[in-house]
């Protein structure tokens, strides 16, 4: 009977567990998928895991906040797509144009891109001192790219120069075989495709580089996220970026 006395003691316990602990505010329950494409270095998969240096800077912040993730990764267009029309759902890394502005809530900066058009070294043909001299070439370029925006809008067309693929996998695999005359990477990020074609840094070129194609790239949310949710992930990736 004396065990009784103690009944009221661990239920005022529980309750206090249920209004004023981790899932009080229900933020624990929710399922937030963090979307991405397949892009060495920033964002790779091993052995079926998610990985690279833009995605853990993306698990500090999110380990910073008291969050957690599911990280998946898809072809680029599907990804854009997926997010703007999940709740909780997350993307990165991608560039914040003026077209892309309202589509979701930007929750900061995750990365830098420095692109430029390349080419197989072998291919002689093409010689560039500007923009307007690709315009003979074909480019591989993945579909919803940003850098498709900025080629379109200087007389660049789809299925004329442009050569759409899922990703710059499929790009590259089209440059290693002949099937276009050159893609849209960066420097820092090339060398993980050479390294997958059995390429030398030799067998491939930078035709021409591009500035006007430099961008900070963001992890942004779907515009229905918990607000909440924003805001800790926003506080948590400033954090992580100031540490350096």
């Amino acid at each position: 009977m004396k065990k009784l006395r103690y009944l009221p003691v661990i239920q005022i316990c529980l309750l206090a567990l249920v209004l004023f602990g981790p899932h009080a505010n229900g933020q624990a329950l929710v399922k937030l998928r963090m979307i991405t494409e397949l892009s060495p270095p920033a964002q790779t998969v091993e052995a079926g895991v998610v990985g690279g240096n833009t995605t853990e800077k993306v698990r500090k912040a999110l380990n910073l906040a008291g969050l957690h993730a599911e990280f998946e990764v898809y072809p680029w267009a599907r990804a854009f797509d997926l997010v703007q029309r999940t709740p909780n759902s997350f993307l990165y890394a991608t560039a914040r144009t003026p077209k892309r502005e309202t589509l979701f809530h930007w929750i900061g900066p995750v990365g830098q891109y420095q692109l430029g058009l390349l080419k197989l070294s072998s291919n002689s043909r093409v010689q560039l001192d500007n923009l307007e001299d690709a315009l003979p070439y074909t480019i591989a370029i993945q579909r919803e790219d940003f850098a498709a925006e900025l080629l379109r809008a200087n007389g660049f067309k789809d299925d004329v120069q442009l050569i759409i693929t899922a990703d710059i996998r499929q790009s590259w695999e089209l440059l290693v075989k002949g099937k276009v005359d050159m893609v849209v990477d960066d420097p820092s990020a090339s060398k993980n495709m050479l390294d997958s074609f059995n390429l030398k840094d030799k067998d491939v070129q930078f035709a021409l580089m591009l500035p006007q194609l430099a961008q900070t790239t963001y992890l942004a949310a779907n515009l229905e996220t918990d607000p909440q949710i924003v805001q800790k992930l926003r506080d948590a990736l400033a954090r992580v970026n100031n540490q350096g």
